[in-house]
């Protein structure tokens, strides 16, 4: 039986084609290195786009809760002293008889507590 000649180098013109493949690739790889930088780039400011916008809304969300606490805190401070205004309107419509007889129940309540050994 015949073998077939072997060949120990590259067959003619493979080197050729093997360094025009070669060229071919860096260029690809080249300008997929630039479209991959060019995507990244327009993801981060998509991204940073995005942030800017949840950023306005989180601002006028907190000014929202800011402004309804502020609110309800006036609205708050002015019911207590609305209270406390008719507490002291209502104390001071008491007679002087009802003060003193008041006066002196607690001025009996502190001394009994205090010879109890309870401070005022």
């Amino acid at each position: 039986m015949r073998r077939a000649p072997q060949s120990h180098g590259v067959a003619e013109g493979g080197l050729d084609r093997l360094i025009e493949t070669e060229a071919r690739l860096a260029q690809a790889l080249a300008a997929a290195e630039v479209e991959a930088a060019a995507l990244l780039d327009a993801a981060k400011a998509a991204v940073e786009a995005e942030a800017a916008r949840f950023q306005e809304i989180l601002d006028g969300e907190t000014a929202a809760v800011t402004a309804q606490i502020a609110a309800e805190r006036d609205a708050e401070i002015r019911r207590v002293t609305a209270t406390a205004e008719e507490r002291c309107r209502r104390l001071e419509e008491l007679p002087a008889a009802v003060v003193e007889e008041l006066a002196a129940w607690l001025t009996d309540r502190l001394l009994a507590g205090n010879e109890q050994g309870i401070r005022p």
